[in-house]
């Protein structure tokens, strides 16, 4: 860079960039082609604009979208503002397109044609427009797939034993499946088989909880073998949602219950996922106190004697 950046610095600093990403911006194409003035300029501009009522960003947010998309500074401010009234005009609501661009601010280099043929990829895919608003809002980086690469995906799942409605309502619910590797998804079936479920129940548990495929694989294992361990696993079939939760607090929660002499069994299990709230309502103790308390880890070298 031959231009004298030091006044482009000083008001990079004082808005709260860190000297890293003020290298990172400083240096990325095609932000290093322009003047000094012109990128102290457009940082000004977009500061002012996107912070204003249209916008409605918070200091906090422009700056974490333009360390991970520097190129916003090289499109005028109506440049952006006609993208963002596109995706109004699709439906959105200001508030879906602030989460949406502050979650993957890339969506503001794609053309407006770009954002028009990804929308009708997905309607064309088998997605209705309200699980499109729905795919993208949870998961604004499938802007950056190519059709062709989407259906891939949805056929590889499909091969591993999906109905193609199963696998847009998996999709809609948990996006992120269409971030993940084929391989990644296989060695999460592959750890269930190895925990005895057949590949029907399988196709059930991970249905009606998509978001276990985003779990490593030893948390998996985990939640299940604790769950076995205490003979309530029943309902991983029928209600593996509750995977979600953590099993230092299911371990907790188990223990509790067991100290005032309440039996956890298949028709009850749900207390050991009671709210928070509820929780705290019915015995007037936090998670927190709990987990303190009745320690996961201590259970599992206790495991480990018995063994």
């Amino acid at each position: 860079m031959k231009q004298d950046f030091k006044e482009v610095v000083i008001y990079m600093k004082n808005l709260g960039y860190s000297d890293d990403a003020i290298y990172k911006i400083l240096t990325s194409y095609p932000i290093y082609k322009l003047s000094s003035e012109n990128i102290l300029q457009y940082i000004k501009d977009i500061f002012r604009e996107f912070t204003n009522e249209y916008f409605g960003y918070t200091k906090s947010e422009v700056i974490k979208m333009t360390k991970r998309t520097p190129e916003i500074f090289c499109y005028s401010l109506g440049v952006l503002k006609e993208k963002a009234i596109f995706l109004k005009k699709l439906g959105y609501s200001c508030e879906k397109i602030k989460k949406m661009t502050v979650s993957d601010s890339k969506i503001y280099t794609l053309s407006v044609d770009s954002i028009n043929n990804k929308f009708l990829d997905l309607e064309e895919l088998g997605y209705s427009k309200q699980q499109t608003f729905k795919i993208t809002k949870k998961s604004p980086s499938i802007w950056g797939y190519d059709i062709n690469t989407l259906k891939q995906k949805i056929e590889d799942i499909e091969n591993l034993g999906y109905k193609k409605e199963e696998v847009i309502y998996m999709t809609v619910i948990y996006p992120k499946i269409l971030e993940l590797n084929i391989d990644t998804l296989k060695n999460k079936i592959n750890t269930l088989i190895d925990l005895k479920y057949s590949l029907e129940e399988i196709r059930k548990i991970t249905i009606c909880y998509p978001a276990l495929f985003g779990l490593k694989i030893d948390n998996i294992k985990q939640k299940i073998v604790f769950y076995q361990d205490i003979d309530i696993s029943e309902f991983i079939l029928y209600d593996s949602k509750q995977l979600m939760q953590s099993v230092d607090l299911s371990y907790a929660r188990y223990m509790f219950y067991k100290e005032k002499d309440i039996e956890i069994n298949n028709s009850n299990y749900r207390k050991l996922f009671t709210c928070q709230r509820l929780f705290f309502n019915s015995y007037g103790v936090t998670n927190e106190y709990i987990k303190e308390k009745y320690k996961y880890k201590d259970y599992l070298k206790q495991k480990v004697k018995v063994l």
